[in-house]
């Protein structure tokens, strides 16, 4: 309980410091530029490419790139930060082009969606790295008698 703590508090300040930067940087640029929906748009880019890292990182386990645990962890709060970066670049408007209109509606079931599921069944997407395997390997049954598949 102790670890979880402390990682929740870890994860919640660095999603408040990243907010904060995000938004003074926002705020800057916004009096300097006209474009300043570029800053919040290419960065919501870039952590959804992110997010999407957690979906590959379940299809590919073997690779050591961490625990999935800490993924699961960091796809949970940067999918936060997105909405934050969401309504910024947004600027708290409904969108008026069919086109924007169609993006805001599908991110906004997208988040809706991981919302729910948290709250509604959490910790059900968390997968532990090589989970099958151990199971297959300790078995008492040799490798050669287990069902095989034929085409």
């Amino acid at each position: 309980m102790r670890g979880f703590l402390r990682r929740r508090i870890l994860w919640t300040s660095l999603l408040v410091a990243a907010s904060l930067a995000v938004g003074s940087a926002f705020s800057l640029w916004v009096g300097a530029s006209t474009r300043a929906a570029y800053l919040t748009g290419w960065l919501l880019f870039g952590v959804m490419v992110l997010l999407t890292a957690y979906n590959w990182f379940k299809k590919i386990p073997y690779l050591p790139l961490g625990r999935s645990e800490v993924w699961l962890e960091f796809h949970l709060y940067a999918g936060v930060f997105t909405g934050i970066l969401f309504l910024m670049h947004v600027r708290g408007r409904w969108p008026t082009g069919w086109f924007e209109i169609v993006l805001t509606v599908l991110y906004t079931v997208v988040m809706v969606s991981g919302v729910v599921v948290q709250v509604v069944a959490p910790g059900t997407e968390s997968v532990k790295v090589g989970s099958v395997i151990p199971v297959v390997l300790d078995s008492a049954q040799p490798l050669s008698s287990l069902p095989t598949v034929t085409t």
